[in-house]
């Protein structure tokens, strides 16, 4: 099921937890201060394809 997953997505690789934790590092930052009313999808393009 994993496999074909990351394979129906863009970059042709499922998302990894880590990707998830960079963003949830991000969006409280300084950075991240004009972000606002977004939904945001960690997954390496499933939702374009």
């Amino acid at each position: 099921m994993w496999t074909h997953a990351a394979e129906a997505t863009l970059l042709g690789r499922a998302a990894e937890p880590a990707a998830v934790a960079v963003l949830i590092a991000f969006l409280p930052s300084d950075e991240a201060r004009r972000v606002t009313g977004q939904v945001i999808h960690v997954d390496v393009g499933l939702t374009l394809g």
